[in-house]
């Protein structure tokens, strides 16, 4: 979508709506863009990602909406390269990026996440028949032997979690 000027999305980008500037935050290459419904306009928030801070979660990373912390969760390529992004909803550019120190058992692979409402983690990161959790709170990961199949890691970031039933699909 062209947003007046900025372009909001393309291959390898990742999106995820953001209750609290009522936009849709996307990631795409060394872009972070902000893209309002109503007004059919994109903002970009930040730029040169990779330059500024020696990181890739523009291309296969993950982009998840937090509630406890009103904040945006920003996984990269790398697993262990989680972010969190702050927007200020008066001046989207002001919107703050910061690095999350984490620790634990983390996958080694890109991969997708979802937000678990009941226990407010969250979850995904399959690979080598494991699924792994990150708590943002405790800014750690855990992971667990998948039981009863043997699937070898997520494909094509695809995940989802139904609160009604309290599963991944």
């Amino acid at each position: 979508i062209d947003g007046k000027g900025i372009t909001f999305g393309g291959y390898g980008g990742v999106a995820e709506y953001d209750p609290e500037s009522k936009t849709i935050i996307g990631i795409l290459g060394q872009t972070i863009s902000a893209f309002d419904m109503e007004k059919r306009t994109a903002t970009k928030i930040l730029d040169d990602i990779i330059d500024k801070y020696k990181d890739n979660f523009g291309y296969s990373g993950c982009l998840v909406y937090f509630p406890p912390t009103k904040k945006m969760i920003i996984f990269g390529q790398n697993a262990k390269s989680v972010w969190t992004l702050s927007t200020n909803t008066e001046d989207l550019k002001k919107s703050v990026l910061t690095k999350v120190e984490n620790s634990g058992d983390f996958p080694k692979i890109e991969t997708s996440y979802a937000y678990d409402t009941k226990n407010k983690i969250m979850g995904g990161g399959i690979s080598e028949n494991k699924f792994y959790t990150f708590d943002p709170i405790k800014e750690s990961w855990e992971s667990k032997e998948i039981q009863g199949g043997t699937p070898k890691q997520i494909t094509f970031h695809c995940i989802a979690y139904s609160p009604i039933d309290n599963v991944y699909i």
